[in-house]
C-alpha cells in the first residue's frame, strides 16, 4: 500500500527509495499514534504527507541550483516522463499549496469522498468542498493560461 501510493508521487525507483523513507520515518515516530482513525489510515496519511515534503525539498533544491548555477541544467530528481501533459501537470502540482495537492489526490486520484478526505484530513467536509473548489479554480486557471482545453 505504501509502495503504490508513493507511485503516485514519484517514478518506480525513486518510490522505493520513498517507501524506505516512510518505515524509517514510522519506526522513529511510532508513538505519534493517536488511535484516533485506523492504523491503514493513519499510515496512508503519513505516507503522503512525506512525499509532498519530499517534492517541496526537491523544487527548493532545484531552485537554489538554478539560482547558483545560472546556465546550468538543474540534476534530474524527479521527472515523470517527458510529455507535455505530463510536464504542464507537475508544473501546477509545484505551483499549488500542499494541501490542495493533497486533497486532489485524495479525491480525484483515489477516490475518496468528502466525508473520507475529511477524516483523514481532521477537517469538516465543507471544508474539503471549500478546498476541492479553490483547486478546481486553480484548474481552471492554468488550463487558460497554458491554452488547454
Amino acid at each position: 500500500m505504501v509502495y503504490r501510493r508513493c507511485t503516485r508521487f514519484f517514478e518506480p525507483q525513486e518510490a522505493e527509495d520513498m517507501t524506505q523513507e516512510v518505515f524509517v520515518h514510522l519506526a522513529a515516530h511510532l508513538v505519534s499514534f493517536r488511535g484516533e482513525s485506523s492504523p491503514v489510515t493513519w499510515l496512508y496519511a503519513v505516507t503522503t504527507n512525506l512525499c509532498l515534503k519530499r517534492l517541496a525539498r526537491e523544487r527548493r533544491r532545484q531552485s537554489l541550483w538554478l539560482a547558483h548555477q545560472e546556465g546550468l541544467e538543474p540534476p534530474s530528481l524527479s521527472r515523470p516522463s517527458s510529455q507535455e501533459a505530463a510536464v504542464a501537470l507537475k508544473e501546477l502540482q509545484e505551483a499549488l499549496p500542499e494541501e490542495l495537492v493533497a486533497i486532489g489526490m485524495y479525491c480525484y486520484g483515489d477516490g475518496m469522498t468528502h466525508e473520507e478526505i475529511a477524516d483523514l484530513m481532521g477537517v469538516s467536509r465543507r471544508t474539503v468542498g471549500n478546498r476541492l473548489k479553490s483547486l478546481q479554480e486553480h484548474l481552471e486557471r492554468f488550463s487558460r493560461e497554458r491554452g488547454f482545453r
